[in-house]
C-alpha cells in the first residue's frame, strides 16, 4: 500500500550534528527514535478509525501533541 503522506523531510527531524567531513546533515539517533515514534502514532491514528475502541484516535492524538511540544527546537 503506498502511502498518502510525503516522507518526513530532514528538517523537519531536527538535526543537532554537523558532520566535520561535508557539510551534510547528520540526524542523531534520538532525532530517528522520535521520527519513527511519531510515524508509528500516525500510522495507529489511521488504523484507530477502524478499529471501535473508544477514544483510542483521541488518545493517539494526544500523544502526538505532548511529542511535537517535548521536541527541542
Amino acid at each position: 500500500m503506498v502511502s498518502s503522506r510525503p516522507a518526513i523531510p530532514l528538517t523537519d527531524i531536527g538535526i543537532q550534528k554537523l558532520s566535520e567531513n561535508s557539510r551534510t546533515a547528520v540526524p542523531t539517533t534520538t532525532d530517528y527514535v522520535t521520527a519513527t515514534g511519531k510515524e508509528i502514532l500516525v500510522v495507529l491514528q489511521s488504523a484507530a478509525k477502524v478499529i471501535p475502541v473508544p477514544l483510542l484516535q483521541d488518545a493517539i492524538g494526544v500523544a502526538l501533541k505532548i511529542i511535537q511540544v517535548c521536541e527541542v527546537r
